[in-house]
């Protein structure tokens, strides 16, 4: 495996972290082997990497299918262990800094009855 093409695939979904990446970008900076440099991102460098795929109906018989892959951002890999009953820590959630709400940090709407 090209580690070189294992590199630019990682550049690019850094590049778009967080973003579902169209599989054609993916191919242009990773060549034909794209699913052993996710693979590889994925199992000897512990990346999480999400695909999603549609089928997109052409014609009465025959449609195309279309694939995205997305590197999550930390919170979304945080909330994804949470989900799926990994262990997180109290350090990991407060460790979550950028400014968008989170489920950990989300102040109340105020109410008008709140008054």
């Amino acid at each position: 495996m090209s580690d070189t093409q294992r590199e630019n695939v990682l550049r690019l979904l850094l590049s778009r972290r967080g973003e579902w990446v169209p599989v054609a970008e993916v191919v242009k900076a990773g060549g034909y082997q794209y699913g052993a440099r996710i693979h590889s991102l994925r199992h000897e460098f512990d990346y999480q990497i999400e695909s999603r795929t549609e089928r997109v109906r052409t014609g009465r018989h025959s449609h195309v299918v279309r694939s995205w892959f997305k590197l999550l951002t930390d919170r979304e890999a945080l909330a994804y262990r949470m989900a799926n009953g990994g262990k997180v820590t109290r350090e990991e959630i407060d460790a979550q800094t950028d400014d968008d709400p989170t489920l950990f940090d989300m102040e109340r709407p105020s109410h008008r009855d709140d008054g």
